[in-house]
């Protein structure tokens, strides 16, 4: 069936458009290993390759935000307020561009913290171990006895532990949610309350 929508790439030239088709895109592919992964491959790796082809991914997409926040804002931004710093900045005899940057370089760390625990989010948000452990300590140790031996099981633990959800040091009867995996969950939350919004 041919689409009768004709999106020209020349015409997303627009920071906002950018970093939309680069989620949307990013979205599909980490979805589609995300997916494969949960398959029964063979061999039994390409699992765990899928897994963390899409972490490498999320990472990718962080330092391309990075860099358009960065080296490439001043050919990309239009907005007032920008437009205005900078001849305010040149009326003061600085470089505008290097203090642009290196403002983005300072404010872009929390920012990017953010798009990682974000992505690691939409990575986990199907995994059932995630909110199985929410449910307290008792609740945890029954869902581990039932699917201990489940390879989907040891999937997701091993993501978990690659992203810094978990805490295992104890085993993982005693498994507990690590500060990252506190964040983890808040990204979660957000997606669910967005997705919400969206229905309504």
């Amino acid at each position: 069936m041919k689409s009768n929508i004709d999106i020209q790439a020349s015409k997303i030239t627009k920071p906002f458009q950018l970093l939309a088709s680069w989620f949307g895109t990013l979205a599909i592919i980490n979805g589609t290993f995300i997916y494969a992964s949960t398959q029964n491959l063979n061999p039994s790796w390409l699992n765990i390759v899928l897994i963390l082809a899409s972490i490498i991914n999320i990472y990718i997409f962080v330092f391309s935000i990075y860099r358009l926040l960065t080296k490439y804002r001043n050919e990309l931004q239009e907005d007032q307020y920008y437009s205005e710093r900078k001849n305010n900045t040149l009326n003061e005899n600085i470089d505008a561009k290097e203090y642009i940057q290196n403002n983005n370089i300072d404010n872009s760390n929390e920012e990017s913290v953010k798009l990682i625990y974000l992505g690691f989010a939409v990575s986990i948000q199907y995994f059932r171990s995630v909110y199985e452990i929410q449910k307290g300590k008792e609740e945890w140790q029954k869902f581990v006895k039932k699917w201990k031996k489940n390879d989907s099981f040891e999937t997701e633990l091993n993501v978990l532990k690659a992203i810094g959800f978990l805490n295992i040091e104890k085993g993982i009867n005693n498994a507990t949610i690590t500060n990252q995996g506190e964040k983890i969950i808040e990204s979660l939350n957000w997606i669910k309350a967005f997705a919400r919004k969206r229905k309504i």
